[in-house]
């Protein structure tokens, strides 16, 4: 289980990949009955084989109220940003583009190191660009 301190790791983004028989899949969830919330820290645009953008829903989750839990101070004030896509990797790579809608970072990471997602930000760390090639990878991008 990883903690992080409050100073450290802004964004947790998980992107799910599965394979499916169509190329791209992405998911619209239901917001307006308030069982999802989207995310106001970042937007995600992907791109196939280099064609057009297309915004993703960037869905938040907080945690509950853990006033009794033994975490409840590490888990204040903190959030979790996520995307789910379905992506057949016969038809080449997904180009993905986060943006940070809350200013700047000191440094962008993707993890894990071992997927050797090459992430390339702008100077401001506010912005992120990198392919995936392979699916039915978990993996998250850190705003530091």
């Amino acid at each position: 289980m990883m903690i992080f301190k409050k100073s450290a790791a802004a964004l947790l983004t998980l992107f799910t990949i599965h394979p499916v028989y169509a190329q791209l899949d992405t998911y619209q969830w239901d917001v307006s009955s308030g069982a999802s919330e989207l995310s106001p820290h970042y937007k995600i645009y992907v791109s196939e084989n280099g064609g057009p953008e297309q915004e993703l829903q960037v869905l938040l989750s907080t945690p509950r109220d853990h006033e009794k839990d033994w975490q409840g101070n590490e888990l204040e004030g903190r959030s979790f940003s996520y995307v789910n896509v379905s992506y057949e990797n016969d038809n080449g790579p997904l180009n993905f583009r986060v943006v940070r809608t809350n200013g700047e970072s000191d440094a962008v990471h993707i993890a894990p190191k071992s997927y050797g997602i090459t992430p390339v930000a702008n100077e401001e760390h506010s912005e992120v660009a990198f392919s995936v090639d392979q699916n039915q990878q978990y993996f998250s991008v850190h705003f530091e």
